[in-house]
């Protein structure tokens, strides 16, 4: 039986069982870093440490909302967590995950 990569597949991201296990495979988390964006993303919150949207977004000259999505994204493929611990209800603290 032959088997379709997630890219012919259509599918974006990590499906909802390697969301709930935690495991992402190592081609489908590849996909996390695929844009450029993030991976700067991924450069200024190593350098700087925990940064919000909109700093990271003025620091890297970047639209605010654009830079949200990539954050997120990078979170969805488990490159970064939220700092739950900084920040308040409207400001959301980006850091890279201890785990990594």
């Amino acid at each position: 039986m032959p088997t379709t990569s997630p890219a012919a597949s259509g599918r974006r991201g990590p499906d909802r069982a390697t969301r709930a296990t935690g495991r992402i495979p190592s081609a489908d988390r590849l996909r996390g870093l695929a844009h450029p964006v993030r991976m700067r993303l991924l450069a200024a919150l190593r350098a700087d440490g925990p940064s919000t949207a909109t700093a990271l977004a003025h620091r890297l000259d970047l639209n605010s909302g654009a830079t949200s999505y990539h954050l997120r994204q990078l979170a969805t493929y488990g490159f970064i967590v939220e700092a739950a611990e900084m920040g308040n209800r409207r400001d959301r603290f980006w850091l890279i995950d201890p785990a990594q």
